[in-house]
């Protein structure tokens, strides 16, 4: 069996002996220790001089006791009184005191070095002086009272605690007295501090749970560096504080700021910071806010957020200061706003003593700015009028606000991107929806260049309902002058599936109650008159312009037109030239139903001007029935007295021309007479009517019908066509109540006729008389006599024709008599 080397035996040896001597030292030193601990009590005046040496102050301990913490003994100073400079008063106290010696250089200097020292159970308070600043205490003060009179420790204390190199205080009570709020004082219990200085640098963490009506933790770091014998305004560090459920309301934590007051709310955050010579420089975190109540003298009721947070980066610069705010989130009880980020800049100009600020927002949506606005109390009287009546909307996308508090600048300059913009109609200013485009102010004017694919424009003050764009483009600007406010817009296209516009316009709304002034130019195109009825501005139209023009103009497209319109609104219709309005336009295809129980006119050719006193369209080709219509014009001479007038030609075959008499007001009690007869021909009809639109026109202008037709080489076949009028020449008069004519040529049955026709006084019949020769030859064989009845000669003969007024149609027949002396007629039998 091999042997193990000597060198190994001797060093197993060597190790169990030193381990074994190790051991047996600690076990002799504990019990030394455990002695002395047992008699710590009888060393309270050795302590008491320890620790006036440690503290740098005079200190007296109630009692004293001692334990171990492992190995190390630990000293409990109880009941401990740290007296002033002077040693007559009392500068803090504290419930216990803990003591660990360092072991090793008390050991080496035969006395007692304290490794650490811990305080418990103190109790400091922290006033803040109506005149804002700050003293400590640490102690209980016996009454409010006292924080006010008593201030001179204050600055020993905080001196004193400046030149502690390493000291703990542990479960202790902050309480804080608000004298400047005059709230009631504030019990914080189970608060560790840790302060650490040396030299001019100094360090200071506290931590402490919250009571549950306060929250749940806060803690503060302090890492500053200044000389002891300068006020810490005057220092700089760098700091950083963490909350958990933190109420700051109830803290007295929030300032008043320009009169808002934060009355609720609980606050989670983080903040690092670093501040020189009492002003902050930097500070960044991350903040949320929830259930908050922001109270303002000029607020109706306490705003209420829901959730307002983000993450915040705050940096004073040479001569102001930056603001960025990523992920900003915000809700409120209306919905949570889009998450963006924020950036705000403020500056001091060079040359004067105001300050520039720039707000950036890389998104929004303006109705919830809005409605915080509306709750501000920051507007103007003037201003919530018009933000609560316009209620604006839309999506912002890359915001940028510039403006300063120069008075003599006060310009606002804005740029931003925008799609859904919409704001209601307010005080004579069009509302609009579903805008997209771009938006920039300068110099008191705001200027929206647009570009969208659907669009509504809403003026209830000029149409009549809200008008539908599938395509909008210009610029629109409004304007704020010291009189009022000023819209503009050059070069507007609207566009959609009825009409094509590009339109001027510049509105001037004064402050005071003057009516507002309007220029405005519009140049249209490719309209479709059926759907006319919609953009009629029938605000400044007669209501019986309007009735007419709805039922009127029924159908078409208007190739090309343009709209004016200048001077104030309440001037309209301008009747002593105080401005100037005027609707032109030509129309193809049109149809016109001018007037209830008249044949409408189609395929009308026409062009139309209308003004604040009438209207005037003049049509060069239509259709009337199958008649063709040429030269007509209708009129409306005064919108007041709204009486239309037509004067026309229409020319047609002579079958539609008595149609047209009978389809009309004129004769409709001949429809089923004339119906029964055929006719061969042209004529042509020059018509004048005068049609009051409204009964109270009638009764001054009642309806008028004068016409005439003029009938060239007609033939008119009656009784299964066994009478037969050919070569038929002359006029006819009509009104509405008389058919006249006198001395119309015709043959009739092959022999020379005249025909005289009138309307007798009563009744209003109808009499058509005629008288002529026959041919009695021709006759015989019209009526089918046998040719070998020989019969001829011309004779005399006289008829007449009764056709009965409208209202005796029912019951009265047309009547026809036809008698002669057969004067001249031989009959050979």
């Amino acid at each position: 069996m091999q042997k193990k080397p000597h060198y190994l035996r001797r060093l197993r040896r060597f190790m169990f002996y030193s381990l074994a001597a190790v051991i047996l030292f600690f076990a002799v030193l504990m019990s030394v220790l455990r002695m002395a601990v047992s008699e710590a009590d009888s060393w309270c005046v050795d302590l008491q001089q320890l620790a006036s040496r440690y503290l740098g102050r005079q200190v007296y301990i109630e009692a004293l006791d001692a334990r171990l913490d492992g190995i190390t003994p630990v000293l409990v100073l109880k009941n401990v009184h740290l007296m002033s400079a002077n040693g007559k008063t009392e500068l803090f106290s504290f419930r216990e005191a803990q003591l660990k010696p360092d072991i090793i250089d008390s050991i080496k200097t035969r006395t007692l070095v304290p490794a650490e020292f811990t305080i418990r159970g103190a109790q400091i308070t922290v006033i803040r002086h109506k005149d804002g600043r700050f003293s400590f205490k640490g102690m209980k003060l016996k009454n409010s009272g006292e924080a006010v009179s008593d201030t001179a420790g204050s600055g020993e204390f905080v001196d004193w605690l400046l030149q502690r190199t390493d000291l703990r205080v542990q479960d202790s009570t902050v309480i804080w007295i608000d004298l400047a709020q005059k709230r009631p004082k504030l019990i914080l219990k189970n608060v560790n501090i840790h302060l650490y200085n040396k030299g001019e640098h100094h360090q200071l963490k506290a931590s402490l749970k919250l009571p549950e009506n306060l929250g749940r933790s806060f803690d503060l770091a302090l890492d500053a560096w200044g000389k002891a014998d300068l006020k810490p305004s005057d220092w700089h560090g760098k700091l950083y504080l963490h909350g958990d459920g933190v109420h700051l309301a109830r803290l007295g934590m929030m300032p008043v700021i320009r009169d808002y007051r934060l009355l609720g709310g609980v606050t989670d955050f983080k903040l690092w910071g670093e501040w020189n010579k009492g002003r902050l420089k930097e500070l960044s975190g991350d903040l949320n806010a929830y259930n908050l109540s922001i109270a303002h003298p000029d607020m109706p009721q306490p705003l209420k957020v829901k959730l307002l947070g983000g993450l915040f980066d705050y940096h004073r610069v040479h001569s102001g200061w930056t603001l960025d705010i990523n992920r900003f989130h915000f809700m409120d009880r209306q919905g949570s706003w889009p998450e963006t980020n924020i950036s705000i800049q403020q500056q001091r100009q060079a040359s004067s003593n105001y300050r520039l600020t720039r707000i950036q927002a890389n998104r929004f949506r303006l109705e919830n700015v809005s409605r915080l606005l509306l709750h501000s109390g920051l507007l103007s009287k003037q201003q919530t009028q018009m933000l609560a009546g316009m209620t604006p909307s839309a999506d912002i996308r890359n915001f940028q606000l510039r403006f300063s508090d120069n008075p003599d600048r006060s310009d606002i300059g804005l740029q931003a991107r925008f799609s859904r913009l919409g704001f209601h109609s307010w005080n004579h200013i069009p509302g609009v929806h579903g805008l997209r485009g771009d938006i920039s102010t300068q110099h008191k004017q705001m200027v929206l260049s647009v570009n969208s694919n659907h669009a509504v424009i809403d003026s209830p003050s000029l149409f009549r309902e809200p008008l539908k764009m599938s395509a909008l483009s210009g610029t629109v600007s409004l304007q704020r002058y010291e009189q009022g406010w000023q819209l503009s817009a050059d070069n507007l296209l609207l566009q959609n599936e009825d009409i094509k516009t590009r339109s001027r316009v510049l509105l001037d709304i004064p402050d005071n109650a003057a009516s507002p002034f309007m220029d405005l130019q519009i140049q249209v195109k490719n309209a479709n008159v059926a759907h006319a009825y919609r953009y009629y501005p029938v605000g400044i139209m007669s209501t019986d312009l309007v009735n007419w023009l709805d039922r009127g103009l029924v159908a078409g497209k208007i190739v090309r037109g343009e709209v004016i319109f200048q001077g104030r609104l309440g001037d309209f219709p301008f009747r002593h030239n105080e401005g100037q309005f005027q609707v032109k336009f030509e129309a193809k295809d049109a149809r016109i139903d001018y007037f209830d129980g008249w044949p409408a006119v189609h395929d009308v050719h026409l062009y139309a001007a209308f003004t604040g006193l009438g209207m005037d369209i003049q049509a060069d080709a239509g259709q009337i029935l199958d008649s063709r219509l040429s030269s007509t014009s209708i009129n409306i001479d005064d919108f007041r007295h709204s009486n239309l007038t037509i004067k026309g030609e229409v020319n047609g075959s002579l079958k539609d021309t008595l149609r047209f008499l009978v389809e009309s007001p004129i004769q409709p009690q001949a429809k089923s007479l004339i119906d029964s007869f055929h006719y061969r021909g042209k004529s042509r009809i020059d018509l004048n009517l005068s049609i009051p639109l409204s009964e109270e026109v009638s009764k001054t202008h009642p309806q008028t019908i004068h016409g005439k037709v003029h009938l060239a080489n007609a033939e008119v076949l009656m009784l299964d066509d066994l009478v037969d009028m050919t070569a038929i020449n002359g006029s006819i008069d009509f009104t509405q109540k008389n058919l006249s004519a006198t001395g119309i040529q015709a043959r009739i049955m092959g022999g020379q006729a005249l025909l005289d026709i009138h309307t007798e006084d009563k009744g209003g019949t109808v009499m058509i008389e005629a008288k002529g020769k026959i041919d009695s030859h021709h006759l015989a064989q019209k009526f089918g006599l046998p040719a070998s009845v020989p019969i001829k000669g011309l004779t005399d003969w006289g008829a007449s024709l009764s056709i009965p007024r409208k209202a005796q149609a029912k019951t009265a027949v047309p009547v026809l008599q036809i008698q002669s002396e057969l004067e001249g007629v031989q009959i050979n039998l």
